[in-house]
């Protein structure tokens, strides 16, 4: 869902980069030119493995309107720049601005796809939705997922990833949530933080990136969640497992059960009763996530 279009001297601006002769527009973005599409803007990123800076002439053979790269070439305009991923960031926190679009953050050790793709799927049923596709949620899908947004759009799910601190600030910074949950935390990439309260601290930067505005919904179940609440002066709705959460509960998970079709059963208050093909009962959580997300 791309419902967008800016000229390449536009795009460079943006990027806070020199612009390059002609007059062409861009409608979208790629980093790959296995599924890049005419029109769009090429981001020629380099890796450790890669260097994407090796098929830019290839991305104008396939109609890229231009291309963003760390050298000129004469196959087409580039907008030269020192960092690429830099340049495409940068690019996404501008276009973010252009389109004040309601956007929820999600972020957790555990559960956050599928708490993105449930509450998505919701959405989708009333509103028009981007949300991060698959799991590409670090410091180049985030951009990705902004540069989804467009004219037509209602409501994004953009979800966080994270394996060391700051990351999470760094992906709010481009992505200003008004909305943001954190699904669990729990003793994931440990090598990169060295401990659960570390995994807690950085999970708390998305509650960080909503200001003094924007809601957060409380895992209520799960203390570090709640800890976070208490660093957040805005709106916040618990949610959680009647019995196991001490707080004062918004949305309530009271029951789960199988029918005898597999159905997972989800008795929730105040939504009542859900009937959901999920497999497993720890998806009763995600459920609940859901429901409390589309509740504001």
């Amino acid at each position: 869902m791309t419902a967008w279009r800016y000229s390449v001297a536009e795009a460079a601006a943006m990027m806070g980069l020199d612009a390059p002769d002609g007059d062409a527009l861009c409608v979208g973005v790629s980093t790959d030119t296995r599924t890049l599409e005419a029109g769009q803007l090429y981001f020629a990123l380099r890796g450790e493995n890669f260097d994407g800076n090796t098929f830019v002439p290839r991305a104008f053979e396939l109609g890229a309107a231009a291309a963003v790269c760390n050298e000129a070439c004469d196959a087409g305009p580039c907008i030269v720049a020192p960092d690429t991923l830099h340049a495409l960031q940068r690019f996404a926190s501008r276009h973010r601005d252009h389109y004040a679009k309601p956007l929820l953050a999600l972020t957790g050790s555990c559960g956050k796809t599928m708490a993105k793709d449930l509450t998505a799927a919701l959405l989708e049923t009333r509103y028009a939705t981007v949300k991060t596709q698959g799991n590409l949620n670090n410091e180049i899908g985030t951009p990705l997922s902004l540069l989804r947004i467009g004219g037509d759009t209602e409501f994004a799910i953009i979800e966080m990833g994270a394996n060391h601190a700051g990351e999470i600030a760094s992906l709010c910074g481009m992505a200003r949530p008004t909305e943001a949950a954190v699904t669990m935390v729990a003793a994931a990439h440990l090598e990169g933080f060295g401990s659960i309260k570390r995994v807690a601290e950085a999970k708390a930067e998305i509650v960080d990136g909503l200001g003094g505005n924007g809601c957060f919904y409380v895992n209520a179940d799960d203390l570090h969640c709640c800890a976070m609440a208490s660093r957040h002066a805005g709106e916040k709705i618990y949610y959680g497992t009647i019995g196991v959460a001490e707080w004062r509960l918004d949305v309530a998970l009271t029951s789960a059960r199988f029918d005898a079709d597999g159905m997972l059963v989800l008795c929730i208050r105040p939504a009542g009763e859900l009937r959901l093909p999920l497999a497993v009962r720890a998806h009763a959580t995600m459920s609940t996530t859901w429901e409390a997300s589309t509740s504001a």
